[in-house]
């Protein structure tokens, strides 16, 4: 019981993260700036890796496991390559 409430749980918190993903990829792909292209292509398989793993959480389906992987390492990616395009400023104050 408690195994299922925990993956309905965090199936609805993959589903809050797909409707923010899916809006921000909207955005990524109306700008142009550089990088936005890959930063609109990421948010878009992480909004749907996000909604095929809960899904399958939901089933508890086998393919659940690999599906919050791909939601997960997508995720990782994205974080890791925004300093390349949006690099912070060194001088720039901590905390304000």
């Amino acid at each position: 019981m408690l195994r299922s409430v925990g993956a309905c749980v965090f199936a609805a918190a993959l589903l809050l993260l797909s409707k923010s993903a899916f809006r921000l990829a909207l955005g990524e792909f109306r700008d142009t700036e550089p990088g936005s292209l890959l930063f609109g292509a990421l948010q878009l398989v992480i909004g749907i890796s996000a909604v095929v793993a809960a899904i399958g959480l939901v089933k508890r389906a086998r393919w659940a496991p690999p599906s919050v992987a791909i939601w997960g390492v997508s995720t990782a990616a994205l974080l890791a390559i925004q300093p390349l395009f949006e690099p912070m400023d060194p001088g720039a104050p901590i905390g304000e």
